[in-house]
């Protein structure tokens, strides 16, 4: 930021302040940080918290802490404990967890614990069992339970089953799950099932059950079928319904099916559309039919329906066309017309068009289009049409127009058209057009060009365009300039760029370009960019970078970036970096990077990883990250990998984790496993990291 700029800014911030405003301090320090300036930063941030924005306190911790200071950071941050907010300690911890400062960190959380803090009182808890203090770790869970954190219980239990205290953890899992957290008596009713205790398992989920919850009956259930104990498995989904799971049938059902255990699957669907599951008898009947019992699938249907589910009748009527019974079909169709599935009309009046009643296809089809559905006049009228009926095809188009969709008469314009009749095509497209379709005249302009009539394409095209639908004059620049008529070309291109269609001079450039003449393409790419194309100021830039001219592609990448299109830059940096001119490239990154394009930050960082400057690779992919893009962070972390640097390479991970890059845990994990941790690796695989930058334990 210039310092006019910053003044200016400062001033504006200043005068939202005063009314109330601190985030807009808070924002100017974000942009003195981004401008070196960290003094100014602070003296922002220490205003806004004397406004008493305590957010402004977190800031300013951090800033002291990346600064080295931590005992500033901890004072900082215990101002913000005083006023109420143990936020900031709780990442002044993070902050020295990420810098390897163990004891700082047990003693921040501790601090924010004692100040009433029982989220620091679990993070400490799962410090003293990554350090293999068992005991600790279940004084703290039991602290923070009896401050209120009731979760706290969950964890203790699972910690008392893990020491082989059954009776313990079964009585702390009651006390979670007395408090609103039956997860951990599922957990118990896992681990009884794994080990083969089914008796233990059931009583378990029983008890979670007896809480409201009946997916551990419905698990159990499941897992009881796969064992092949079948009669087991109905038993406790019959149990889960019961309790009013409205799944477990439905999903052991589905279960036997794929087993090829018919009979089973057909008992549960039927338990389960006894209890008005209507999806359970459906798919009753599908088995049925798939047994060879049509009257059954039929009866079961017919239940479906009346219990109201409607489009049972359209798979009945479709069973009566099978069986060659249209009048049954047509009955069934009507019935689920009038019970209102409206598109069940358009079924019937297909059936009256294969039996050649017209006048009753096209009452059906006007009754469904007075519920807003035309679909089936326009099909009568293309059968009109095609038996050679062109008066009573046009009628019906237009019924269909008269429900506001002229698509019918767009397709009477295409057959017209073919069959050599080209003033009925004019008529119909004209009529389109006055009923509202823009593409009526641009579909006509097109087939005029297709059929060798250029002026007739021009003027419909001009008259679409006039009409609103520029796109007609864009659509016949480029066949005209492949037949070789540039100079129609040129001129069409300039009436669609006069429509707003700019990218139309960039294509014939483009094809100017491609012919070898630089001149002609550089005249229609600088005549597209004054009328508003920002791309043809990139190839005008690339134009000259190819002829050799570096301040001109430079000069039209600026002109560009000016407009918001920074990615110019970053392509003649590329360029530069290819023929070895680092401080070039570099250069013109960095003029991206201030134009607001993150992307080249990250650029900058590798190339500065390339030249062997570590700590300025980590300085740009740190302020990449800050704006959203931690990439760099990954690759550079993926760079110190190869190496064999596997301090940097975690440091760099975690950052990028810490940003909220979900890539960043795969490439962590091999930082794990190549340093020999295999058991950390494969937790973090499964579980990832806790808020506190570790390795999350299964149960948080």
């Amino acid at each position: 930021m210039r310092a006019g700029d910053q003044a200016g800014a400062e001033r504006v911030a200043r005068e939202a302040a005063d009314s109330g405003d601190n985030y807009a301090l808070r924002q100017l320090a974000v942009l003195c940080m981004r401008a070196g300036d960290q003094p100014g930063a602070e003296r922002l941030y220490r205003e806004a918290a004397n406004r008493g924005d305590t957010n402004a306190l977190h800031e300013l911790a951090e800033l002291r802490m990346r600064a080295g200071d931590q005992p500033g950071a901890e004072r900082v941050a215990r101002e913000a404990a005083n006023r109420g907010d143990n936020h900031a300690l709780r990442q002044l911890a993070v902050l020295c967890m990420q810098a390897g400062d163990q004891p700082s960190v047990e003693r921040l959380y501790r601090e924010a614990a004692d100040r009433g803090d029982t989220d620091a009182l679990q993070r400490l808890a799962v410090l003293r069992l990554r350090a293999g203090d068992q005991p600790g770790a279940e004084r703290l869970y039991r602290e923070a339970a009896d401050r209120g954190y009731t979760d706290a219980l969950q964890r203790l239990a699972v910690l008392r089953l893990r020491a082989g205290d059954q009776p313990g953890a079964e009585r702390l899992a009651r006390e979670a799950a007395d408090h609103g957290h039956p997860y951990a008596l599922h957990e118990l009713a896992r681990l009884r099932h794994e080990a083969g205790d089914q008796p233990g398992a059931e009583r378990f989920a029983r008890e979670v059950a007896d809480r409201g919850e009946t997916y551990t009956l419905r698990e159990l259930a499941e897992a009881r079928h796969k064992a092949g104990d079948q009669p087991g498995a109905e038993r406790l989904a019959l149990e889960a319904a019961n309790r009013g799971d409205k799944y477990a049938l439905k999903e052991l059902a589905a279960l036997c099916m794929q087993a090829g255990d018919q009979p089973s699957a057909e008992r549960l669907y039927r338990e389960a559309a006894d209890r008005g599951d209507n999806y359970a008898l459906r798919q009753l009947a599908v088995l049925r039919l798939r047994a060879g019992d049509q009257p059954g699938a039929e009866r079961l249907y017919r239940e479906a329906a009346n219990r109201g589910y409607i489009e049972a009748l359209l798979e009945l009527a479709e069973l009566r066309m099978r069986a060659d019974d249209q009048p049954g079909a047509e009955r069934l169709y009507r019935e689920a017309a009038n019970r209102g599935y409206i598109e069940a009309l358009l079924e019937l009046a297909e059936l009256r068009m294969r039996a050649d009643d017209q006048p009753g296809a096209e009452r059906v089809a006007r009754e469904a289009a007075n519920h807003r559905h035309p679909n089936a006049l326009h099909k009568l009228a293309v059968q009109r049409a095609e038996a050679g009926d062109q008066p009573g095809a046009e009628r019906l188009a237009r019924e269909v127009a008269d429900h506001g969709h002229t698509y019918t008469l767009l397709e009477l314009v295409k057959a017209r058209h073919e069959a050599g009749d080209q003033p009925g095509a004019e008529r119909l497209a004209r009529e389109a057009a006055d009923r509202g379709d823009k593409d009526a005249l641009r579909n006509l302009a097109w087939l005029c060009h297709i059929a060798g009539d250029q002026p007739g394409a021009e003027r419909f095209a001009r008259e679409a365009a006039d009409h609103g639908h520029t796109n007609a004059l864009r659509e016949l620049v480029v066949p005209i300039m492949q037949a070789g008529d540039q100079q129609v070309a040129e001129r069409l291109a300039r009436e669609a760029a006069n429509h707003g269609h700019t990218y139309t001079l960039r294509q014939l450039a483009q094809a100017r370009h491609e012919a070898g003449d630089q001149p002609g393409a550089k005249r229609l790419y600088r005549e597209a960019a004054d009328g508003g194309d920002r791309r043809a100021l990139r190839e005008l830039a690339l134009l000259c970078a190819e002829a050799g001219d570096q301040p001109g592609a430079e000069r039209f990448a600026r002109e560009a970036a000016n407009h918001g299109q920074t990615y110019i830059l970053l392509e003649l940096a590329q360029a530069r970096h290819e023929a070895g001119d680092q401080p070039g490239a570099k250069r013109l990154y960095r003029e991206a990077a201030d134009g607001g394009d993150r992307r080249a930050l990250r650029e900058l960082a590798l190339l500065c990883a390339e030249a062997g400057d570590q700590p300025g690779a980590e300085r740009f992919a740190r302020e990449a990250a800050n704006h959203g893009n931690t990439a760099a962070l990954n690759e550079l972390a993926r760079l110190r990998m190869q190496v064999g640097d596997h301090p940097a390479a975690e440091r760099l991970y975690r950052q990028a984790a810490d940003c909220g890059d979900p890539d960043a845990l795969s490439g962590l994990t091999e930082v794990f496993e190549q340093a020999g941790d295999a058991i950390g690796a494969d937790q973090l695989r499964k579980f990832g990291l806790a808020d506190d930058g570790q390795v999350a334990e299964p149960w948080l």
